[in-house]
Order: C-alpha cells, then sequence, then structure tokens
C-alpha cells in the first residue's frame, strides 16, 4: 500500500513538473518560415563542414561530397538570454544553432558547444 501511494505520488510530480516546463518552453518559442540569412554560409570546424541554405541543411567532410543532407520547411526559434538558438524542424536529433561574432555555434550531447567558422 505504501508502495502505490508513493509511486503515484511519484507519478503525478513528475506530471506536473513536465506541463510546466512545457508551458513555459512553448511561450518562447516561435517557428520561422526559414533559415535566418546569418546562417546561410558553408562553416567548417577541423575537417567537418556544415552548410545551410533557406530550408537545406548539408553536414560532411570538408573537401568531399555531404553525407547527410535534410529538408525542412520551418525552423524552430528559442529565446535564450543573449539572442535566439535556432533548430531545424526535421524528424531527427538535430543540435540548437547560434550566430554570435561571426561563429557558428552548435551544441553537442554534453550540453557545451561546438564552434564553426566561415
Amino acid at each position: 500500500m505504501k508502495k502505490s501511494v508513493l509511486a503515484t505520488l511519484a507519478l503525478s510530480a513528475g506530471l506536473v513538473g513536465g506541463l510546466i516546463s512545457t508551458q513555459s518552453a512553448s511561450a518562447k518559442t516561435t517557428y520561422v518560415s526559414a533559415m535566418p540569412k546569418a546562417f546561410r554560409h558553408t562553416w567548417y570546424r577541423g575537417n567537418q563542414a556544415l552548410r545551410f541554405t533557406a530550408h537545406t541543411w548539408a553536414n560532411g567532410v570538408k573537401g568531399q561530397k555531404f553525407a547527410y543532407v535534410a529538408k525542412f520547411k520551418k525552423v524552430i526559434r528559442f529565446k535564450i538570454k543573449g539572442g535566439y538558438e535556432y533548430i531545424p524542424a526535421v524528424n531527427a536529433d538535430v543540435p540548437a544553432f547560434v550566430v554570435k561574432h561571426n561563429h557558428l555555434y552548435a551544441k553537442n550531447q554534453q550540453d557545451g558547444w561546438d564552434r564553426y567558422h566561415r
């Protein structure tokens, strides 16, 4: 009996926490029709290359054909402290992107930022 009450409380606390975080995130989220013009370049980091156009995102190795090309119609824009984060609306794990001081920053899996240059 005691375990079921604790499990119910934990489940309800998790649901309420999820609803609260979803509402606050959606209040700062908007959709943009294409990638902003500041992103539409080929960006390099070591031997990696990223290319953005208005509706495509390509990833590959420098000097070779791009291996991964994703097409999208909308871009999700999040408001953050220093500006905006942009995420292409693709059905895959896509990092957030920020352009600051003529560099592209892509969020990596360890919640750090990878820096790309033009």
